[in-house]
């Protein structure tokens, strides 16, 4: 197999229902998007050609065979040794970046266009961390705050408010127990973020997933970092830090990746 390969969004989902794979992160809610159920197996059925075309698959008695390289691909992203899933968003648009780490290879994973999945294999990757350093480089500086502990959807849905009124977002903050003006500077970003971003790093999946889930959100003039706890628990961290702070929020999320 070549070091990168892209499917369509259709092929990709003809591969993995076959395999009785499940989807991979950045498929999206819905995988089928605009077609209609009904039409689901005429789609297949098209997409089958073109992948019997390109000698993804076979046909041998009847039987349909997958390419091994792809199966070991495939079986690589729906069943890593280590994983990290990288969002943020892009003006209107959200990117997705998966790195997949496997016994023998890592896959990076993203969407160039949309509905298009790009592969690329390599013998070891740095799992995203220079993507995720260089994404945040223009991040501003600031000082590093206390660690201000809220519940998840209380602050999501201030987080909501924010955009329409962040004067009102600053005192429900205040009400949860930040202090004024960290209040407004956090109401503020929420409002106008120029960052957002999203990062799922585990070290370990099996036989529980092990790692580090966090945010990342910055105006013109502020960054926060928006730390989740363990599976199951309401409650986040939030804490404004600066440009080093920060580096070293995410080395440290990268730290298992290296000692692999």
């Amino acid at each position: 197999m070549n070091n990168m390969i892209l499917f369509s969004q259709e092929e990709l989902l003809y591969l993995l229902r076959t395999l009785n794979l499940p989807d991979l992160p950045g498929m999206g809610d819905k995988p089928w998007g605009h077609i209609p159920q009904e039409q689901a197996l005429l789609v297949m059925e098209t997409v089958g050609r073109g992948l019997l075309a390109r000698q993804v698959i076979q046909f041998s008695n009847f039987d349909m065979k997958v390419e091994e390289d792809i199966i070991s691909l495939l079986k690589t992203c729906t069943g890593p040794r280590q994983m990290l899933v990288l969002s943020y968003h892009q003006g209107n648009e959200t990117i997705a970046h998966n790195f997949f780490r496997g016994e023998t290879f890592d896959i990076e994973h993203d969407l160039p266009n949309p509905w298009v999945h790009r592969f690329q294999q390599t013998k070891k990757s740095d799992m995203g961390l220079s993507l995720l350093q260089s994404l945040t480089e223009s991040a501003p500086d600031g000082p590093n705050s206390a660690v201000f502990e809220v519940n998840q959807a209380e602050l999501d849905e201030i987080r909501q408010d924010a955009a329409a009124n962040p004067e009102k977002a600053a005192l429900a903050l205040q009400s949860k127990g930040l202090p004024a003006d960290e209040a407004v500077r956090l109401a503020r970003a929420f409002a106008a973020p120029t960052l957002k971003m999203l990062v799922m790093a585990f070290q370990q999946l099996n036989p529980e997933p092990q790692g580090t889930v966090f945010s990342l959100l910055a105006d013109s003039e502020t960054t926060w970092v928006i730390s989740a706890g363990k599976p199951g628990d309401p409650m986040v961290q939030a804490r404004q830090v600066g440009k080093q702070e920060l580096g070293k929020v995410i080395l440290a999320a990268f730290q298992p990746f290296q000692k692999a």
